[in-house]
């Protein structure tokens, strides 16, 4: 609570009044958000070493990239130093569960549950950013940049990601 107290101070100062209710709230999805870069990256990078499709390792490449941009700009949001708590820490978890069943897989089987897990999961994400988003009027402006953008940056994710399915499906 002591960091809830904290972030609504420093973001009062910046002239947009913020509870520690929403504080908290706000600092909770960042590390969702942080929780959900750092899973996107490991699994993209495990796709580069295993995936057979240039489409997929391409996929991956930019997953990388994408996600270490959006790592960056949420990091001066996260509250305790990036130490997933929450629902943020249970993304982690599963996250971590998907990736052990992913590194048991090879080739087409190994491109199909990739692409499939990542639209899965970029649709997990774009529901949570859009109830952040809904609940973000008269929050610190610059987080609510921080949402919409990243929100952009999920929804071309995902349909990259479906994309891809169709074409994996059609081989």
């Amino acid at each position: 609570m002591a960091l809830a107290a904290l972030a609504s101070a420093a973001w009062a100062q910046s002239g947009t009044a913020t509870t520690p209710a929403q504080a908290q709230a706000d600092g909770e999805t960042a590390a969702l958000i942080k929780a959900a870069n750092d899973a996107e990256i490991a699994a993209a990078q495990l796709a580069l070493e295993r995936s057979q499709s240039d489409e997929v390792r391409s996929f991956a490449s930019m997953m990388i990239d994408d996600h270490q941009k959006s790592d960056q700009q949420v990091a001066p949001f996260v509250p305790g130093g990036g130490l997933a708590t929450g629902p943020a820490a249970r993304f982690g978890q599963e996250a971590a569960q998907q990736k052990q069943q992913l590194s048991g897989l090879s080739g087409a089987a190994f491109d199909s549950a990739y692409v499939a897990d990542q639209a899965q999961e970029h649709s997990r994400l774009l529901a949570a950013l859009d109830r952040a988003l809904d609940a973000s009027a008269g929050r610190e402006p610059s987080f609510q940049e921080l949402l919409r953008t990243t929100r952009e940056m999920a929804a071309g994710h995902l349909t990259r990601a479906r994309q891809l399915q169709t074409q994996l499906r059609g081989r």
